[in-house]
């Protein structure tokens, strides 16, 4: 595998991406069909949200160790400035279990928008809360209290790194919060059950 800048993606979707600095490399295969959405369009532009991996077999390699389990791939295409998305408050995450899998969006604000995918088929998403998600046909997503992986001000955890970041030093953007965790999970509905592991956040405008 040659070093990229960014991540490869090949005709059937696999992904790969190493890092010779930070000695990190990964493979990830496909499980689930990958799901796409138009998040937002109006006159300040767009965001699109492609899902390229929903479920995928991950073979991950950093310095002299080798992980081997499930995972997700996204990404987001925005063409609007983070500081003006009509938004106040996003619950997101995914759950894994398996070959069962599914990856919701909770967008709350002006122009509020709920989508979920469950093994890639669009389901209705009727009730987002911090230990459950409720969706059609009976289906109960259920969150045990998690590990935080993270949480902060963006200006103090992800954008921490980035350069040129103090352009942007007193815009809404730094002042974001956010909350990021891992948890065991549980999804029944229709007298079956699975449980796996979600990584879910909660993210707050200021």
């Amino acid at each position: 595998m040659r070093s990229a800048p960014g991540p490869l993606c090949d005709s059937s979707g696999t992904i790969s991406w190493e890092s010779q600095a930070l000695q990190f490399s990964g493979i990830w295969t496909p499980a689930a069909a990958p799901v796409s959405a138009t998040l937002l369009s109006n006159e300040e532009g767009e965001l699109l949200w492609e899902c390229r991996l929903p479920s995928a077999t991950v073979s991950l390699r950093a310095a002299s160790r080798q992980f081997l389990g499930q995972g997700y791939a996204e990404r987001l295409r925005m063409t609007i400035p983070p500081w003006k998305l009509p938004i106040r408050e996003l619950r997101w995450g995914r759950f894994l279990a398996g070959p069962e899998s599914l990856v919701w969006i909770d967008w709350r604000g002006p122009v509020p928008k709920q989508i979920a995918y469950r093994n890639s088929r669009p389901v209705v998403l009727y009730e987002v809360k911090s230990d459950e998600l409720h969706l059609e046909g009976g289906v109960w997503l259920r969150l045990e209290p998690g590990v935080e992986l993270r949480g902060g001000r963006l200006g103090s955890t992800a954008l921490r790194s980035l350069p040129g970041l103090n352009r942007f030093a007193g815009t809404r953007v730094l002042a974001i919060y956010e909350q990021k965790w891992i948890s065991r999970a549980t999804l029944t509905g229709s007298g079956e059950s699975c449980t796996g592991w979600a990584i879910h956040e909660v993210v707050r405008w200021p």
